[in-house]
This record gives C-alpha cells, structure tokens and sequence, in this order.
C-alpha cells in the first residue's frame, strides 16, 4: 500500500514538472488562496492587477465553501430509513 501511494505521488510529482512555469505557479497560489493562508497576495502578487485577482479567488472561493456547507445536511435521518435498508 505505501508502495502504491509513493508511486502516485511521484507520477503526480512528474505531471506537475510537466505543467508550464505559468501553470505551476497559478495551482501553487491557487492552493495558497484555496487554503486560506494570509500572505497569498503579499506572496504571489506582483502587482496591483494580480492582487486584486487573488483578492476576489479568495471571496469566491469563500462563497463557494459557503455553498457547499450549506448543501450538506446536519442530520443524515439514517434513523428515519427504518427497515428499507435490511434485506
């Protein structure tokens, strides 16, 4: 098992070496960003066009957690499926 996932990491790992310098950059602030670390704009930003760009990625990545949040229920009502579920 840790065989396997030493293996998926390092294809992943080659995949991204693949990827254009742009693009590497843009998953790496995007994860800064998708993580909500504080010092994404100060980090990645290199001008006041691409901090107001990193700005909004995080008001919207915010909402869409909001959304998500919101979709999932509080109670699965797992007691309410009742004898359906036995065979």
């Amino acid at each position: 098992m840790i065989q396997n996932q030493s293996s998926q990491m390092i294809s992943e790992m080659k995949e991204f070496g693949s990827f254009t310098g742009a693009d590497q950059r843009y998953i790496r602030r995007a994860l800064d960003v998708g993580l909500d670390r504080a010092d994404a704009v100060d980090r990645w930003a290199r001008n006041a066009a691409e901090a107001a760009s990193i700005t909004n990625q995080a008001r919207i990545y915010r909402t869409l957690l909001q959304v998500i949040r919101a979709s999932i229920p509080d109670d699965t009502a797992l007691d309410l499926v009742g004898d359906s579920w036995v065979p």
